[in-house]
């Protein structure tokens, strides 16, 4: 909730807030608009916000302060410039759950990110030839490791699915030729016991990490059965 934002992001006051106009959930279409400009009633850090349009393709950005439009951020077509910044450059805030008091922000710089995903790229063997799919949430520190900064450190391909559907999961392991993707237990048994999985041509997929929960050894079994050199690999906390 709004409580919950302030909590976090009045630590480090951030400048530049992006936010969806809403989202979908339950069969529902919720607005974030109202909660956002809550929010920056109590957050005068930002300058300057940027509304992306999900649920409306004109979203009613003058009901925030200081915002514009996805569209008219930047300069569309202008060309991107880099900055090289030292190896211990802050990059990523992960906060703790908050669940026993006031949740503390982590800075992770640039040596730290890296040393977790490099050793979880040489531990599951990718390279840039691999194509990832990442089918959760990319709010999760687990996704934003394995969907965002992953892809970029490797050069890899990455496909990305914004709601879960096991259909359409299995059409793009297939047709995008999937070797690597996060999986919880929930998602694997909804590919195993799908009508198409067994006539699906995802053999090219070779490696998932699977967390979120424990996955049985029946389901274990189908999916080692039907893909043989499918590794599952248990992945906990961050």
């Amino acid at each position: 909730g709004i409580n919950g934002v302030l909590d976090r992001f009045g630590q480090v006051e951030p400048k530049v807030l992006f936010t969806a106009d809403g989202y979908f959930y339950g069969g529902k279409t919720l607005d974030s608009l109202g909660p956002i400009a809550r929010v920056l009633e109590r957050l005068p850090s930002v300058r300057r916000v940027v509304v992306i349009p999900y649920v409306s393709t004109t979203p009613a950005i003058e009901r925030l302060r200081d915002a514009e439009s996805w569209q008219d951020f930047g300069e569309p077509g202008a060309a991107l410039t880099f900055q090289r910044l030292p190896f211990d450059h802050s990059l990523y805030v992960l906060y703790s759950s908050g669940t026993t008091g006031e949740p503390k922000g982590v800075m992770h710089s640039t040596a730290t990110i890296n040393a977790a995903v490099s050793g979880a790229i040489a531990r599951m063997e990718l390279t840039s030839d691999d194509v990832l799919f990442i089918a959760v949430t990319l709010g999760h520190a687990a996704e934003f490791l394995s969907g965002i900064y992953m892809p970029l450190l490797l050069g890899a391909k990455v496909v990305y699915m914004d709601l879960w559907d096991p259909t359409v999961a299995l059409s793009i392991l297939e047709s995008e030729g999937v070797t690597y993707g996060p999986a919880m237990p929930t998602y694997l048994f909804d590919l195993a016991n799908h009508p198409n999985f067994a006539q699906s041509k995802i053999g090219s997929w070779k490696t998932a990490r699977v967390s979120g929960g424990a996955i049985s050894r029946s389901l274990m079994a189908s999916l080692q059965a039907r893909l043989p050199e499918l590794r599952l690999l248990p992945g906990w906390g961050l």
